[in-house]
């Protein structure tokens, strides 16, 4: 039996049975998780209790949130942890590290919180083993923000660990956007002959039939409200009426009715009562030792047990969470300070010091300095456990409670960092608001600017994009007058925003940022220098004279001995230098190390944006397979990041949709994407959408079209992409009439080929050449590059090469190259220029059957898992990469297994290249 017989809880049997499901899909590996929501007193909790007592088979972890500890960097999951922690040593060392570092047992980097989540879910699945593992986490809304991400992050990925996941969530009570999509089970009122029977149970006089249809009608059947509410009634109410209970929520109802017990107690209970209340957490000796610190005698709880309100044992429980709500919510603002000082004084230990700080917090009205600064320091410790939303709380409560001057400031504007930090947009821009500037010195001002700038762009404000790089250029003007290093930095992420914003940018030029790049690095040799003064140069051009800067940033950035940290800082700028010097191989490099060290870090949205980048790399230089592979893994990321199926059909690569299909449903979803970029100022995104497009307009022979939309990416220097445009507009121009535009373009390919000397920039060169040059001189010139060049290039190369081969009427050496170039796209799986070689083969009189490329059978999860573990890594390691647990990942290599007609991992590697070769 899954549920034991002797579980009785009156109207529940759906309920139970829905949870008894998931523990037999657990019996079978499988996990699931349900958000188990419904309003005050409806019995969310007694639900979990019915459940948790007849659990058979299985092992359980339960905990509840408590409200104090709201502020308090992953308490929670602290609490979670503790019951299972002989656990730790089996999960992979960086998630031990990170989860130790975010409980405060070691110290380090502040991890990721993702990174903790995964452990969290990997010490689950080690915990589980072979027997079902049920976890309870009730009152969720008083989780600690830290925690409750964590857990949301274990809840979306769990798979095959035999994990069944509950939450407990009172309706109304917290922004619920960390749960947003998971499954929920909402609990009503109970039924009307459920009701009335649960109503006679909690009354011993006679009910008037009519009255106890009025009162369950009333209170919906909210249980808590039958049994409270109904009980307080008086024997003429119950049987004459009137029912005391007004429309209205019936948590509201029950506060009221708990507050009204309260103050018929004794002062000294009520007290008491206000003491317990404002600790949360039940430990007795604590309430004890703050209520002898208020002068209460050691019975003065005694009362509120013998009216039923608390359970007094080895610790304080309230009757519902709703009755410490009546008596904290009721009490005076002074009595509540005076509590919170007294349990403030109490709480000694070190483990305690930073609930010491909120309770000093919570007690103090006005200014202290002195509180200030432990709440400061309280914050600070959070901060190293990577616990930026409540290092945030703490710090505005330690502004608020600071004296005017420039103390004051620095925790207004540290908190506003650390509010950015957690994604808590809105609130680091109104913090922004709060700082007094005439006590803002330079560096402070600078800071400030560079939280408004960072804030704003994800604020879904147009402008706010495109004022970004203005801004930061701002904050880099008031670094420098300060002298501060930092100005370097701010200038980088100048450059980083005009990639973003590109076109749309307002209040500066792309030509500024490179100006004041090159002022900032000057004589400087660090290696921020190093790359602002390469980037300056390749901005201001020519590029004969950035390229020895670019080739030296770039020597410093493959540097294997640089630090980790420095790369993440440099990874986004670096397509800059790799883009200028025609180096998209270390680019490739650069942006794989980035990739494994924000994984390894648990970095989930820099890990997004490299991964996006490496994909975009793999794309430019035609290895669709690769890139499709790194987006399938991009994908697990976003999905883990909590991204709808909307958002992740909207954020595909553009690029990569062109090269394998140019239907004209392709086209309207890139338009569609790219309209969007743009109406939200991300002029970047639309620039490469519309440089996606050129690529369908070209393969389709549409070349005034692509003509139209490459000319001006290159006019705007759009430093990502304008180089790349070169060889593409030779060939768009020429084929369009434009000869003296298509020539420019070819002069000045030839004169990056020259300056870089990059292999690929020399076969782009002789390609673009061949295009204008005279019949005499073409030929040689085709063979050149397409000696020179691999992947699509080579095959673009052939394919003009064949198509000039036609028009000299060599009609057989054409079809030669042609058939090169269409066996090339089709392996590759680039449709629309396969679909151009084929019409032209067909002009030579060749027909060619388009082939149908095959579909793999494996889902886009399974792939990405079959591809790691063909490439060696175990199960743990396949895990870490994509953010699952190893036993979801046993489960599908089991799955990939049967599809591919193999038995072990030694024959993956082999059996996925004959999947990706078929056709």
């Amino acid at each position: 039996m899954l549920i034991a017989a002797d579980s009785v809880l009156l109207g529940r049997t759906v309920e139970l049975r829905t949870l008894g499901h998931l523990v037999a899909s657990a019996r079978n590996g499988l996990s699931s998780v349900l958000v188990v929501n419904g309003e005050p007193g409806v019995g969310k909790t007694a639900l979990f209790d019915a459940f948790a007592s007849g659990l058979v088979g299985a092992k359980l972890v339960r905990l509840a949130g408590v409200e104090s500890e709201a502020s308090l960097s992953y308490a929670a999951v602290h609490r979670l942890v503790l019951p299972v922690q002989s656990a730790i040593a089996d999960i992979p060392p960086g998630q031990q590290e990170a989860l130790n570092i975010a409980l405060g047992r070691a110290s380090g980097s502040p991890p990721d919180r993702f990174l903790v989540g995964l452990a969290v879910m990997s010490l689950l699945a080690a915990t589980a083993g072979d027997t079902p593992l049920v976890v309870i986490v009730d009152d969720i809304q008083w989780l600690d923000p830290e925690s409750l991400s964590a857990l949301a992050f274990v809840a979306r990925r769990l798979q095959a660990e035999a994990i069944v996941f509950l939450f407990g969530l009172r309706d109304n009570s917290v922004d619920e956007s960390e749960l947003a999509g998971l499954p929920r089970l909402a609990v009503s009122g109970l039924g009307d002959n459920d009701a009335l029977s649960l109503l006679h149970r909690a009354v011993t006089t006679r009910v008037e039939p009519r009255v106890a249809r009025r009162i369950v009608a009333a209170t919906k059947g909210n249980p808590l409200a039958l049994l409270d509410l109904g009980a307080e009634l008086t024997e003429g109410q119950l049987v004459l009426g009137p029912l005391g209970v007004e429309p209205g929520p019936i948590g509201t109802h029950l506060e009221a009715h708990y507050l009204r017990q309260t103050r018929e107690l004794p002062a000294d209970t009520q007290l008491w009562l206000l003491v317990a209340a404002t600790e949360t957490r039940g430990h007795m000796e604590t309430v004890d030792a703050a209520a002898a610190a208020l002068g209460l005698h050691h019975s003065a709880g005694d009362a509120a047990e013998l009216h039923r309100l608390v359970v007094l044992s080895s610790r304080i429980d309230f009757r519902h969470p709703l009755v410490r709500s009546a008596v904290y919510g009721g009490a005076a603002d002074a009595d509540r300070r005076r509590v919170h000082r007294a349990l403030a004084t109490v709480l000694v230990t070190a483990q305690d010091e930073d609930l010491c700080a909120w309770h000093s917090g919570a007690g103090t009205r006005g200014q202290s300095e002195s509180v200030a600064a432990q709440l400061e320091a309280a914050a600070n410790r959070a901060g190293e456990r990577g616990g930026f939303t409540s290092r945030t709380t703490l710090l505005v409560r330690a502004a608020e409670l600071s004296p005017p001057g420039r103390a004051r400031e620095a925790r207004v504007i540290a908190a506003a960092e650390s509010a950015a930090m957690a994604g808590a947009v809105t609130l680091a821009m109104a913090l922004i608001e709060q700082l007094v500037p005439e006590f803002l010195d330079d560096v402070t001002r600078g800071r400030a600017l560079m939280v408004r700038a960072s804030t704003r762009a994800l604020s879904g404000v147009r402008a706010a994009v495109t004022e970004g790089p203005a801004l930061y250029l701002e904050a880099a003007a008031a670094f420098e007058s300060a002298g501060s290093d930092l100005a370097a930095s701010a200038v980088l992420r100048a450059v980083e925003g005009s990639m973003t914003a590109h076109w749309a940018m307002r209040d500066t030029t792309l030509g500024e940022i490179g100006e004041r790049a090159l002022a900032i690095a000057a004589e400087a040799t660090s290696l921020e220098a190093t790359v602002l003064r390469a980037i300056g140069l390749y901005i201001r051009g020519p590029i004969e004279q950035a390229a020895p800067a670019l080739r030296e940033a770039l020597r410093r950035i493959l540097d294997p001995d640089l630090a980790d940290t420095d790369l993440l800082r440099f990874g986004f700028v670096a397509v800059v230098v790799t883009n200028g010097l025609w180096e998209e191989r270390s680019w490739q490099q650069i942006l794989r190390r980035a990739v494994a060290v924000a994984r390894a870090a648990g970095a989930l949205s820099l890990l997004d944006s490299f991964a996006y980048m490496l994909s975009l790399s793999h794309t430019q230089l035609g290895e669709l397979g690769l890139a499709e592979e790194v987006m399938q893994e991009t994908n697990e990321v976003r999905t883990a990041l909590g991204f709808t199926t909307e958002q992740l059909e909207f954020l595909q690569l553009a690029e990569f949709l062109a090269w394998r299909d140019g239907s004209r449903q392709t086209i309207e979803q890139i338009e569609r994407s790219a309209a969007a970029a743009a109406q939200l100022g991300f002029g970047g995104s639309q620039t490469l959408a519309d440089f996606a497009l050129a690529m369908i307009a070209l393969a389709d022979g549409s070349y005034d079209r692509a003509y139209a939309l490459l000319e001006p990416i290159r006019a705007e220097n759009f430093i990502q992409v304008s180089d790349r445009t070169l060889p593409h507009i030779v060939e768009a121009a020429w084929r369009s009439g434009r000869t003296d535009e298509a020539r420019a373009a070819e002069r000045q390919m030839a004169r990056i080929s020259a300056a870089t000397g990059s292999l690929r920039a020399r076969g782009l060169s002789a390609r673009s050449a061949a295009i204008v040059a005279s019949d005499s001189q073409a030929e040689g010139l085709y063979l050149d590059s397409i000696a020179l060049l691999g992947g699509l290039d080579a095959a673009r190369s052939r394919l003009l090469y064949g198509e000039w081969l036609r028009r000299m009427r060599r009609r057989r050496e054409s079809r030669s190259h042609l058939r090169q170039a269409l066996d090339a796209y089709e392996q590759i799986g680039a449709a629309p220029f396969a679909d151009r070689a084929r019409r032209e083969l067909a002009a030579t009189g060749q027909l060619i059957t388009a082939r149908t490329r095959a579909a793999s059978d494996l889902t886009p999860q399974e792939a990405a898992i079959a591809r790691l573990a063909a490439s060696g890594s175990t199960n743990s390691e396949v895990g870490a990469a994509l953010f699952i647990s190893p036993n979801t990942v046993d489960y599908h290599l089991r799955k990939v297994f049967r599809k591919l007609g193999i038995t072990s991992r030694r024959q993956l590697a082999a059996a996925l290249d004959a999947g990706s070769t078929e056709s």
